[in-house]
């Protein structure tokens, strides 16, 4: 359990660093790239693919670097991307985490069209601190 914390709170300080970022430095080409992957990524919760789920979410968070202008967070978060992937499949195990991730998502994505940095960085750590209590349970997560 202490490793899985760990990650999600990596996760949570490089997620809403990039959430911020992107919000003040995206362009117009960067933010139609984020719409249309979370429409991929509504499409994959929708028909409850999670190989597409696994997919579109990595997809979306390197259209977030990307746009973020911060490769740094994007080599770390691929070099992590394996124990990512594991804890998602374990909060897959709660029945409401898709539809609620989904929701995060979204919000992330309405901050960052509005270019409300502070909103989507908070957005962003939101959703990992959600992710991590559906993995981890209420107590674990709320301990990091």
């Amino acid at each position: 359990p202490e490793e899985a914390r760990n990650i999600y709170n990596v996760r949570a300080a490089l997620e809403g660093l990039v959430a911020e970022q992107f919000a003040q430095l995206a362009s117009a080409a960067d933010q139609i790239a984020l719409d249309r992957v979370v429409d991929r990524l509504a499409s994959a919760y929708q028909s409850n693919d999670f190989p597409a789920i696994i997919s579109e979410k990595d997809r979306f968070y390197e259209v977030l670097c990307l746009g973020a202008r911060n490769n740094v967070v994007l080599d770390l978060l691929t070099r992590l991307n394996s124990r990512i992937n594991r804890l998602r499949s374990l909060s897959r195990s709660n029945p409401t985490r898709g539809k609620d991730s989904l929701r995060e998502i979204v919000e992330i994505a309405a901050a960052l069209k509005r270019h409300d940095a502070q909103a989507a960085k908070a957005a962003a750590v939101h959703h990992i601190k959600c992710a991590a209590a559906a993995a981890l349970g209420d107590q674990i997560a709320r301990s990091s």
